[in-house]
Parts: structure tokens; C-alpha cells; sequence
């Protein structure tokens, strides 16, 4: 085999052939070739062996990578737990700086997190059924953090939030003698006189710090008594209590006439309790520049819509996400006049005149302090509060009044029908046309001599009169709130929520805020 036939490659061989070989002629390799093809093989197992080597140490680098990212994620997660923990602890805290503000710490070596506070809740809506609970929710946002050391500036970062609601449990500072006024229909807040014409009616308790006259423009004097006398007897035989009190009242005797002590007393038989005149405190005050609020300490502050000198064909109401106690202002005296609706407060600085007629004004209810009892503030607050000739309005809540009450003298029957408590300097119900005009002495002698003939309710005096269009009805008509409520007086520097003074904690003796956990948002 070490032979190869013709060995001389090229070379001629005489006969005129060319060098080639002939086909199927045996080569054999020598020695250093064969070396050769070993080496190559070698090579090759050798490369294969390191590739198989990379492929293997990549994947397993690749694994434990993918591992310890999958560690790192879980505690970045557990971080932002943790903030999420921290930053709600210091929401019930009195260190809690608001919406808006943020805290951040580390909670081990190579973790962090940082909390941000935002008002509301992003998964309600205005459509949502849970649109009046937005203004006392807030989201609590958790950004945790977590590197491997070396690398803080590769962090894994995980994102989780929690949604809290605002649990009421106190309110600011009422004035010293709120309690004591809330407790009347009628309080009156300045040594002055007041007088009450027919036909209007006062329901409920009553405080007067100077003089009350009753009816005193007319009847005059046996017609008034009668007309007084009969007004009970209607109501002891089923007729109806249509008295222009009923009280009871709280006044100075001594700032009283003797007539107006006998109707109240003898003739209208209301409870008339002895009281020396006393009044409140002057940390009761009237709000000026009232521009913004909010419903608790470091909530969200909503601007107060400016009002100007007056109001028609206009609804105001309160909006969950922009005046959720529904607070207006007036800067000057407003003239109110017809198709007009107010859900919520109207602050004054100076006069309310009712004008109008189709008038509806209403308090706003707001969150109660732990109970279904639903907290309100003033519906009306202002200097004095007039009822123009043939006005026709409802009101519903507090009238706060730094002046007087006055439903002014009219030739048409005006409709007042005031549902809440009222505090002002009087109460003073001009005459009635043609009330103030008729004959009360020819008709009360007309009346005792048909009076014995007379059947139902014809045989009392103020029922008989109808026939020549006085109507008993009350043109002006005062009683008490219909629902329970807890009234709050506005302050312009106080939020309308704050901490009680028993939420205290072992490492916190400044109360602070209690919330309720809602829902959590796990990524966002």
C-alpha cells in the first residue's frame, strides 16, 4: 500500500499518455497525513465540548438570573407592602401631611419605597353608585424598590395602591352656645323687639330676648282675643292647631304687655316660660371672604363659586367631585328672584332678598358621625333675610341671621313655609291687605249674633271669616326640622372634619384621622 503505481505525477510515460492516474488506481496516505485527520478530529470534539460547555454555563446563568430577578420582584413587592403600611399609619396620625404629600424610607438593605397621597378613587366615576362617598376616599400609592447590591441604580420596581374612605368621628368646633340655639325654632340674638301679624304660625320652642307682640296691627282688641280663643278651641275639637304659637316660649315677663301675655297665655293657652334676656357668645359670627374649604385636615380644597347680586332661573347644587358640600358666596347683598333652586349653603355678606316665587332652598346633608344621623350645614347664612310682597319660597335647614327676619308688608298672600332652625336679631311679619283694612269690630258683631244658628266649623270666629276671603292658611309658616340632623356651623379656617379627641395612639398622643380600608389595586 506505501507504492503507488506511475509514482512520478505529470511525467510522460512514452507512449503519448498523459500523467493522470488510470481510474480505480489505490492511493494510500502516509504517515503525516494520517496525523492530520486525527488532529482534526480532536479539534472538533474539543470546540463541541467547549460550546456544549457556554451553552450550559449561559443557561444556568441565564436561570439563576432569572431567579433572582423573580426574588428581586417579590421584594420590591414587599416593599411597597410595607410603604403602603407606613404611609396609612401616618394618615391616622397628626403628622400626616395631605393630599398631595409623599413619604419615603427603607425597609432593608437593598429596599425602599416611596408613598404618595391622591384624592379620590379611580374606579369610581360619576356614574358610578359610589360617586358621593368620592370626596372622603383617598388612593394611597406605593412605588417599592429592591437592587442587588452594587446595583441601586437597576432597581425592580413594583407599583400597588390602597384605597381608604374617611371614617367621620368628630367635627370642628361648634361656637360656645350652638347647642343651647340648636336647640329652638326660633332663636332671637339681640335685645329688640319683635311682632308676628296673622295669619302666620311659629311651631315649636321659642327663645325672645325683648318684647313679642302678637297680632299687633290687627284685630283689634275683642276681635284679636276672640280670634285667639277660637284658633284653640278649633284645635281642642279636631279642627286643626292653627295657633300663631304653640310654643313653648322662653321670655323676659317683664318686656311683655300685659295683652300680649293674655293671648299668649290666656287665649292661644301656649307655655310661656320666664327667661331674662341672655345672649350668645361672640365667637358667633358671620363669614366674610369666603373663597375655599375643605372636609377634613389635609383633604382636597374646593374652590367656592362666587355669586353676584342676583340669582333667576337658576339651579345651584353640590358636585361630588368639585364642591361636594355644595357652598356658595355672595359678597354683597343677592336678590333672589323666581325659578330658583339651592341644594347646599349660601353665604352672605350682606343681605338675602326673597323676590320671587318657585324659590326651593335646602340644606346639604353630609356624612354623619358614626351613625345615619346626617350632618348639615346652614343653609342660608346672612346679615337680614326680607320676604318681598307675594314671594313664594321653601327652605329647608339652619337660617343663620346677623340681622333681622322680616316677611315685608304685602297686598298678595305670600307663601313661606321655613322648615329648620332659625337664630336673628327679630322676627317681624308685616301686615296683610286686606287684613289690616277690615272691619274686625261689624264682623265680630255679626258673628256673636249669628253664632248660636251656626253648625261645624262656621262656629269659630277665624273659620267663619273665610267668607270674606280672610283665609286662616298661614301666609308665613315656621316649624321645626321634619328629619333628624346634626347642624355644624361653617367656620371660613376649620375644615368640616376633624380627628376626635380619643383617637389616639401609644406613639401618637395628637389625635389624628381614622379611615376605612376600601379595595386594593395591586400594579397601579
Amino acid at each position: 500500500m506505501g507504492f503507488l503505481h506511475n509514482s512520478v505525477i505529470g511525467s510522460g510515460t512514452g507512449d503519448g499518455s498523459s500523467g493522470h492516474c488510470p481510474r480505480n488506481t489505490p492511493i494510500s496516505l502516509g504517515s503525516q497525513g494520517r496525523a492530520g485527520f486525527i488532529l482534526l478530529i480532536v479539534l472538533l470534539g474539543i470546540i463541541s465540548a467547549m460550546a456544549l460547555t457556554y451553552v450550559v454555563a449561559s443557561t444556568s446563568y441565564l436561570s439563576i438570573r432569572k431567579v433572582r430577578n423573580a426574588q428581586l420582584r417579590n421584594s420590591a413587592k414587599a416593599a411597597a407592602e410595607a410603604g403602603l403600611s407606613v404611609g396609612l399609619s401616618r394618615m391616622i396620625s397628626s403628622a400626616w401631611g395631605g393630599i398631595g404629600s409623599t413619604i419615603a424610607g427603607s425597609c432593608g438593605e437593598n429596599q425602599g419605597f416611596e408613598v404618595s397621597y391622591e384624592h379620590g378613587d379611580p374606579a369610581v366615576g360619576p356614574e358610578s353608585p359610589q360617586w358621593a362617598d368620592l370626596p372622603y376616599r383617598v388612593t394611597i400609592r406605593a412605588v417599592g424598590k429592591a437592587w442587588h447590591p452594587g446595583e441601586s441604580d437597576r432597581p425592580s420596581v413594583y407599583q400597588k395602591s390602597w384605597v381608604v374612605q374617611l371614617v367621620p368621628r368628630a367635627v370642628a368646633a361648634e361656637p360656645s352656645d350652638w347647642s343651647n340655639i340648636m336647640g329652638y325654632t326660633f332663636y332671637q340674638t339681640a335685645i329688640t323687639d319683635s311682632w308676628v301679624n296673622i295669619p302666620s304660625q311659629i311651631i315649636g320652642k321659642c327663645r325672645f330676648q325683648s318684647g313679642l307682640s302678637v297680632a299687633p296691627n290687627y284685630p283689634t282688641k275683642d276681635p284679636r282675643r276672640t280670634y285667639m280663643s277660637d284658633l284653640y278651641a278649633m284645635k281642642s275639637d279636631g279642627y286643626g292647631d292653627w295657633r300663631t304659637f304653640r310654643g313653648p316660649l322662653y321670655l323676659p315677663y317683664a318686656a311683655q304687655s300685659s295683652v300680649d301675655l293674655d293671648l299668649l297665655v290666656g287665649q292661644l293657652r301656649v307655655t310661656v316660660n320666664p327667661l331674662s334676656s341672655s345672649l350668645p357668645g361672640s365667637d358667633l359670627a358671620i363669614e366674610k371672604d369666603f373663597f375655599s374649604y375643605r372636609l377634613y385636615p389635609g383633604g382636597k380644597t374646593y374652590s367656592i363659586r362666587q355669586l353676584g347680586s342676583s340669582l333667576e332661573n337658576t339651579t345651584l347644587m353640590p358636585n361630588a367631585a368639585d364642591n361636594p358640600a355644595g357652598i356658595f358666596y355672595a359678597p354683597a347683598t343677592i336678590t333672589i328672584g323666581s325659578n330658583v333652586s339651592i341644594r347646599g349653603s349660601l353665604f352672605c355678606n350682606g343681605d338675602v332678598r326673597i323676590e320671587g316665587t318657585n324659590i326651593d332652598i335646602r340644606g346639604q346633608p353630609l356624612r354623619g358621625i358614626q351613625n345615619d344621623t346626617p350632618l348639615e350645614m346652614p343653609a342660608i347664612v346672612c346679615k337680614s333675610l326680607h320676604f318681598k310682597d307675594g314671594a313664594e319660597c321653601q327652605i329647608q335647614g339652619v337660617l343663620g341671621l346677623f340681622g333681622e327676619m322680616k316677611a315685608l308688608k304685602t297686598s298678595t298672600m305670600t307663601n313661606i313655609r321655613i322648615t329648620g332652625r332659625v337664630f336673628a336679631t327679630s322676627l317681624k311679619i308685616d301686615p296683610l291687605a286686606p287684613w289690616d283694612s277690615f272691619s274686625w269690630d261689624a264682623a265680630l258683631t255679626q258673628f256673636q249674633k249669628e253664632k248660636d244658628g251656626l253648625t261645624g266649623e262656621n262656629r269659630y270666629f277665624p273659620l267663619w271669616l273665610r267668607k270674606y276671603g280672610l283665609d286662616i292658611a298661614p301666609r308665613f309658616v315656621l316649624q321645626p326640622p321634619e328629619n333628624n340632623r346634626l347642624y355644624h356651623w361653617k367656620k371660613k379656617a376649620d375644615p368640616v372634619y376633624v380627628p376626635s379627641s380619643s383617637d389616639t395612639t401609644s406613639l401618637d398622643l395628637q389625635p389624628g384621622l381614622r379611615w376605612e380600608f376600601i379595595r386594593e389595586l395591586d400594579g397601579q
